[in-house]
């Protein structure tokens, strides 16, 4: 059966139909003399979808989980292991990615990040003090040497730059993702967290004992 859906062709029909929706004013103004970009999210009914549960098996003591816009999938982190699993949408183990092959293995991966403009995927691991770059093949093609324990690793798309944050140290490394160069930024403590503005490219860190915000531009100034 077909159903028809009659054609809304005047402006009474189409604001009774409007009034299904929250809806709102805004103004929006450029005062600076360059282009800027905003978003805007469009209208609906405010209709819940409901909730899904799902649970996938994973390796031994998940730490991290990120999702890769470039080709769909999910990746999980698995620090007692060393692997990184890749899971499709549909739950399904697509690869297995082994980190460290030794009988009782010590890389101790903790965060990962992706670059959204070409699927990589970027692990960090707290013992072996190694960066490292799995491709779009689910294989390791690089690692680079890290030092002072990374815990955390962040992608800022504004500068294409890799932020790592570390247990001990008083740095925040930055490698470049062409030719993982690195640029160490003093921070002046020990850092707690580290997050990226998505928008302007500027940074944060807060501090171990949760009291200090330090905050930076893309070009790693300090703000």
């Amino acid at each position: 059966m077909m159903e028809l859906i009659p054609h809304i062709d005047s402006y009474t029909r189409r604001n009774r139909f409007l009034q299904q929706f929250d809806t709102t004013q805004i103004t929006l103004r450029n005062t600076t003399a360059e282009e800027q970009w905003i978003k805007v999210w469009g209208a609906n009914e405010g209709k819940l979808s409901g909730t899904q549960q799902r649970t996938i098996s994973t390796d031994t003591y998940p730490q991290a989980i990120a999702f890769n816009p470039f080709n769909g999938l999910l990746y999980v982190v698995n620090q007692l292991v060393a692997t990184v699993q890749i899971f499709d949408q549909q739950d399904h183990l697509v690869k297995t990615v082994v980190l460290d092959s030794a009988l009782v293995p010590s890389a101790s991966p903790t965060s990962i990040a992706i670059n959204p403009d070409n699927g990589n995927a970027y692990v960090v691991g707290s013992l072996s003090d190694q960066l490292y770059l799995i491709d779009n093949n689910f294989e390791v093609v690089n690692t680079i040497a890290l030092e002072d324990r990374p815990i955390e690793i962040q992608y800022n798309a504004i500068n294409r730059k890799l932020y790592i944050q570390h247990i001990v140290g008083k740095t925040i490394t930055i490698a470049e993702t062409n030719d993982f160069s690195i640029e160490l930024v003093d921070v002046a403590h020990l850092q707690k967290d580290i997050t990226i503005n998505e928008v302007n490219g500027k940074w944060a860190v807060v501090s171990e004992d949760g009291k200090t915000i330090k905050i930076y531009n893309s070009s790693n100034q300090p703000l």
